[in-house]
C-alpha cells in the first residue's frame, strides 16, 4: 500500500486526511472528496491539485466539507456538501452553488449524501432532511417523503443512499434510516416500503444499495447484508456469526462497490 495523508504546509498532498468520497471522472481524473474542500490526483507526479474555477471567490471548493460526487450525462460535475450542492462546468470553468434551506435551524436539508441522474432529466438527491428531486433544466427542486411514517417513528427523515438500475429506470431505490423505499421515478409516488417489522430485511438502517446481479440488489445495512430480489420481493440475509469465520466481521456494513 502506498498511504496518502494531508500533510501540513504541503499543498500538493490531500487537502485533508478524513476522505468521504471519491469519483473517477469519465476523462480519467480522480476526484477526492475530503473534510476540507475537494483534492484530484496527479498520478503523474504522485500528487494532490485543488478544484479551480474562475468563480470560486469564496472558496467554497477548499473549505467544505464533501459528502458525495457524481458525474451526470453531459460531464457536469456535481458535488453534494455539508452545506449545500455545487454544479462544476469543466468546460467553462464555473461552478454554481444551490441551498435547499436557508434557515439556519434547518441546514440539515443541505446536506446532500447521495446524487443520482434519471433518464427523464432529473436530479435525485439523498439528503440527511429526506429526499429532493432537482430539475437539471432550471435548477427548480421539490421535497418527496421517503417513506410511509409510522405513529413511533423517530423524525429522522436521513436517505443515506439512492439507486436507479439501468435495466429498470423507472424506479429509484430509496436507503433510510428507516427501511428500503421503491419509488415511481416519474412521479416520486412511494410504491413499495420494506422494514424489519413486516420483512425479511436484515435491517432498517439500510446505508447502501448497489446492483448485485440482474435481479438482485445488495443492501448495506446497521446489521449485515440483504440481498433484495426485484422480482420476487425477497430477501437473502448474511450478518456476523461469532462461531462462523466464514460470516462478516462486523455487524454494520457500510458500503458497497458501486457499479452501473
Amino acid at each position: 500500500f502506498k498511504v496518502f495523508k494531508h500533510i501540513p504546509g504541503d499543498s500538493t498532498s490531500l487537502s485533508a486526511s478524513w476522505v468521504n468520497c471519491m469519483l473517477v471522472t469519465k476523462s480519467g481524473e480522480l476526484w477526492i472528496g475530503t473534510e476540507k474542500g475537494i483534492s484530484i490526483y496527479d498520478p503523474i507526479n504522485e500528487t494532490f491539485n485543488p478544484c479551480r474555477v474562475i468563480n470560486d471567490t469564496n472558496h467554497l471548493l477548499d473549505n467544505l466539507r464533501i459528502r458525495s460526487l457524481y458525474e451526470d450525462s453531459k460531464g457536469i460535475i456535481w458535488i453534494g456538501t455539508l452545506e449545500g450542492l455545487i454544479r462544476v462546468d469543466r468546460q467553462s470553468n464555473y461552478m454554481s452553488y444551490f441551498s435547499f434551506v436557508t434557515d439556519h435551524n434547518q441546514r440539515m436539508a443541505n446536506e446532500i449524501r447521495r446524487i443520482c441522474e434519471s433518464k427523464s432529466g432529473f436530479l435525485w438527491l439523498a439528503t440527511f432532511d429526506g429526499l429532493y428531486r432537482m430539475n437539471i433544466k432550471d435548477y427548480s427542486f421539490e421535497r418527496f417523503e421517503a417513506r410511509h411514517k409510522l405513529p413511533h417513528d423517530p423524525k429522522n427523515n436521513l436517505v443515506s443512499d439512492i439507486y436507479i438500475s439501468k435495466s429498470d429506470p423507472g424506479k429509484l431505490y430509496v436507503g433510510t434510516s428507516q427501511g428500503l423505499t421503491i419509488i415511481e421515478e416519474s412521479s416520486g409516488k412511494i410504491l413499495e416500503t420494506y422494514r424489519k417489522e413486516y420483512s425479511k430485511i436484515s435491517d432498517d438502517d439500510v446505508k447502501s444499495i448497489n446492483r448485485y446481479d440482474e435481479s438482485r440488489l445488495i443492501l448495506a445495512t446497521a446489521n449485515g447484508t440483504s440481498l433484495f430480489n426485484i422480482e420476487t420481493k425477497q430477501f437473502e440475509i448474511y450478518n456476523n456469526d461469532i462461531l462462523d469465520h466464514t460470516s462478516l466481521p462486523n455487524e454494520t456494513v457500510w458500503c458497497e462497490n458501486r457499479s452501473t
